[in-house]
């Protein structure tokens, strides 16, 4: 049993978006929505919009999710659009996630859950799943090496504890400051590291397709130097866990 939570802002209210044409990103949310609901492994999903946009008006989500047999739960609210223009988009993230556990039933039905940012599809999360066998959280860091302290985890994707994410996640994005550069995925990082909270990376690193909200830009495509820093992640990735599977069995 896997519950997937899709956060979404159709409506945009932070300098820190690139895209903010509703029209586009509602496109681009359903899209993502209905792949993710074609996945053999999911059996719940919860969608969450905090700019007051209801996806219960999109027939073809609730139609795809009653054809393969997923329990779907679609809220909406509006998030303070003063402390997102103030504070950022990650503010906004964080704001789902607490009205999510205040709001939904689902959510009370399992004790760890995936999240994925809305327009983003992870094109190989299936791979990603299967490899996921113990009921552990999972972060990926920002950067390559994984074996290097960094000082933020990536929120596009990870899965989590409910029970983690309540106790010590859920009041950090309180803390983000974007225009003074301290991002939602420096706010988490802190809260975990701060707590002594162990997470592990995925066996396989996520591969993204759609388009940044920061930055505008397609992620659906590596460059050159993109390739390099996958295919170095990637050997990283096999080192790192041939080291944890070491240190399990001494």
């Amino acid at each position: 049993m896997s519950l997937l939570i899709v956060t979404s802002t159709v409506y945009v209210n932070s300098s820190f978006t690139a895209l903010t044409d509703p029209a586009v990103r509602k496109e681009q949310y359903v899209d993502s929505i209905l792949f993710y609901l074609e996945k053999p492994w999911l059996t719940a999903m919860i969608v969450c919009d905090n700019s007051g946009f209801d996806f219960s008006t999109v027939a073809t989500i609730q139609q795809l999710a009653a054809s393969r047999n997923k329990q779907i739960e679609l809220l909406s609210f509006e998030v303070d659009s003063d402390r997102v223009l103030k504070s950022g988009k990650g503010y906004g993230e964080g704001a789902i996630m607490n009205f999510i556990l205040d709001n939904s039933h689902l959510i009370q039905q399992y004790d760890f859950f995936y999240k994925v940012t809305g327009r983003v599809k992870v094109t190989n999360i299936d791979e990603i799943v299967a490899g996921v066998t113990a009921p552990v959280t999972y972060f990926e860091k920002v950067g390559v090496n994984l074996n290097r302290n960094s000082k933020a985890v990536d929120t596009r994707f990870y899965r989590c504890s409910k029970d983690v994410f309540i106790r010590y996640l859920s009041n950090a994005f309180l803390n983000v400051d974007d225009s003074n550069g301290y991002y939602l995925e420096h706010a988490y990082f802190d809260a975990l590291n701060e707590n002594g909270l162990h997470y592990y990376y995925f066996d396989k690193v996520p591969i993204y397709k759609g388009v940044s909200g920061t930055t505008g830009l397609s992620l659906s495509h590596m460059n050159f130097k993109e390739r390099i820093v996958y295919i170095i992640n990637s050997i990283h990735r096999i080192i790192y866990y041939k080291v944890m599977n070491r240190k399990s069995k001494s």
